[in-house]
């Protein structure tokens, strides 16, 4: 892996929520086996990072497993529709994120769901900013080298995001659209395997949750003051 990104800035917040499709389940035998913990994200996002640590944190809680589960794809409707589906018992639990609480819904034209109604909420977990990062071989150093690097290379440029309708696709559109610029969009199948295409150059630069590339991001930091 290449050591990566340049941090340009913070842009918006994405928040994670706990969500159950009804009432948690309730009595001192309370849980009686391992808990699964719907991502509707890839391995490697930040919901799927965030979902790890908490999961983690929550078994030694209950006493039992947290098993992280992916159901990536479609914009998070996939995830959303299969955990509306799931046994209201307390064992299967949402990390939810805008895409298909509160994106999804108004994009897509056939979601089975309501993200108000069809589930319970149980907690604000996360708020995290979301952080513009560019490949490393890109000569830019500030956000407006970046625009200006773009205005001057139309067509050519390409903006990652985790999929169409995604935050990370609306973030990257509002940032072009406030500095007068275009990219092309490369959807990729979750954050992970975007944030991984910034990293080997095959796209130019993304907007996504901060903890999706903080590992990254520090390790580049740490090269540099070695190098210093």
């Amino acid at each position: 892996m290449h050591s990566v990104t340049k941090t340009l800035a913070a842009l918006l917040a994405l928040a994670n929520c706990f969500h159950a499709p009804c009432a948690l389940a309730q009595g001192e035998d309370f849980p009686k086996r391992a808990v699964r913990m719907i991502s509707p994200n890839a391995p490697g996002s930040s919901n799927d990072t965030l979902g790890r640590i908490l999961g983690a944190k929550l078994g030694e809680v209950l006493g039992q497993q947290v098993i992280i589960e992916n159901q990536a794809g479609a914009s998070g409707l996939i995830a959303m529709e299969s955990f509306k589906n799931a046994q209201p018992d307390g064992y299967a639990i949402l990390l939810a994120s805008p895409a298909g609480m509160s994106i999804a819904p108004l994009l897509q034209k056939r979601v089975t769901y309501d993200p108000v109604n069809d589930f319970q909420f149980v907690s604000l977990v996360a708020a995290q900013p979301n952080m513009l990062v560019v490949t490393p071989s890109l000569p830019v150093k500030t956000v407006q080298e970046l625009i200006d690097y773009c205005r001057a290379r139309p067509g050519q440029i390409n903006m990652a995001s985790a999929g169409p309708g995604s935050q990370s696709h609306l973030a990257g559109t509002m940032f072009q659209l406030a500095g007068n610029f275009t990219s092309v969009h490369v959807p990729y199948k979750g954050g992970g395997p975007s944030v991984a295409s910034v990293m080997s150059g095959e796209s130019q630069w993304t907007l996504t949750p901060a903890s999706a590339v903080a590992g990254p991001v520090r390790s580049a930091g740490c090269a540099r003051s070695r190098k210093a």
